[in-house]
């Protein structure tokens, strides 16, 4: 299986696809000059037949660029990975250093195929800690049953996602 990242990327993700998959499930899209991910190279990636693509991971706003997406390209990526079956993980650990937009930058996206990472860590100054949450849909069992197979020290609390 492989998995897209946009460059520039947040090293972390790219490290723990490499210690799962090693480089060759790696798949690394480009972003424009204003730091917003090439959509088309995106939708014509996934169309290929044949490719392994099994997940998108966006970060937003970026790290390390700092660039935040808008709702109407985020849910471009969303109908993308959707249409083409492909898990997307929105990487929103540095929402509280977003100021320009808002809370706006930052929508919930109820779709099964979406999950999303939240953090106290950052914005919370809890340095050295990994602290923070998952948001998906209620709905998603699958990705339920695979999380639940993790072991101390994580903890979950499911709770219903309501618009």
């Amino acid at each position: 299986d492989q998995c897209v990242v946009f460059k520039p990327y947040y090293f972390n993700h790219v490290m723990a696809v490499q210690m799962t998959q090693g480089n060759e499930g790696l798949v690394v899209g480009s972003c424009n000059t204003e730091g917003t991910p090439d959509l088309q190279w995106l939708e014509t990636t996934l169309s290929q037949p044949n490719n392994k693509i099994q997940m998108v991971t966006v970060v937003n706003p970026g790290n390390p660029t700092g660039v935040s997406l808008k709702r109407d390209v985020l849910q471009q990526i969303v109908d993308i990975c959707g249409k083409r079956g492909v898990w997307l993980v929105l990487d929103c650990t540095y929402e509280h250093f977003d100021h320009l937009h808002g809370s706006d930058t930052f929508p919930g996206f109820p779709q099964e195929h979406v999950i999303h990472i939240f953090s106290f860590s950052k914005g919370h100054a809890l340095a050295g800690f990994r602290c923070g949450y998952l948001v998906t849909s209620k709905s998603n069992d699958k990705f339920y049953s695979q999380l639940l197979r993790c072991k101390i020290p994580f903890s979950f609390v499911v709770h219903e996602y309501r618009k």
